[in-house]
């Protein structure tokens, strides 16, 4: 995925896959956990896991903390990774969606000081919007009020003290 100041936009998302002799490792801003391999030289140098996440985003906070200290972070075109989708949330609608806007908003907070904090929450009012109404045309109500609630929870609430555990 490609981080911009007050976004993610997923690579590859719903596309066909290249094909893996013809594409070496693509050098991205952050990857899925699902699927990450790391070195041990990573996590002596940026710590663990940030558990302020939970759920989402804390492998993009991960990421992000990583590149910072100067390491790559790619995608592998020749790997094969098979991966239940939201299993571990999949049981109690709406419970993905407020973990997801919840850390979404944590990690921006995070990324941004001050007038940066503003702009960030002022352009995500429209993404807020747009995805309970997405949730809503999809008759799916309690993932509406799963976003919602973790968005407001994650924009209005003192951000988490904390961070990365060191091994």
């Amino acid at each position: 995925m490609r981080l911009g100041p007050y976004d993610i936009q997923l690579v590859g998302w719903d596309t066909p896959d290249p094909t893996p002799s013809e594409v070496a490792p693509i050098a991205l801003d952050a990857v899925f956990a699902a699927a990450m391999l790391i070195d041990c030289h990573v996590f002596d140098a940026i710590g663990l896991f940030d558990e302020r996440f939970f759920f989402y985003y804390e492998d993009i906070e991960f990421c992000t903390r990583a590149r910072r200290a100067g390491f790559q972070v790619a995608y592998a075109p020749d790997s094969l990774v098979e991966h239940v989708y939201a299993a571990s949330v999949s049981r109690v609608a709406g419970l993905r969606e407020f973990h997801l806007a919840r850390n979404r908003q944590v990690f921006f907070r995070l990324q941004h000081r001050n007038l940066q904090r503003l702009w960030y929450t002022l352009h995500e009012v429209p993404h807020l919007l747009h995805y309970i109404g997405t949730k809503l045309r999809r008759n799916a109500p309690a993932d509406a009020l799963g976003y919602f609630c973790g968005a407001l929870l994650g924009l209005v609430l003192p951000l988490p003290s904390g961070g990365a555990p060191t091994r």
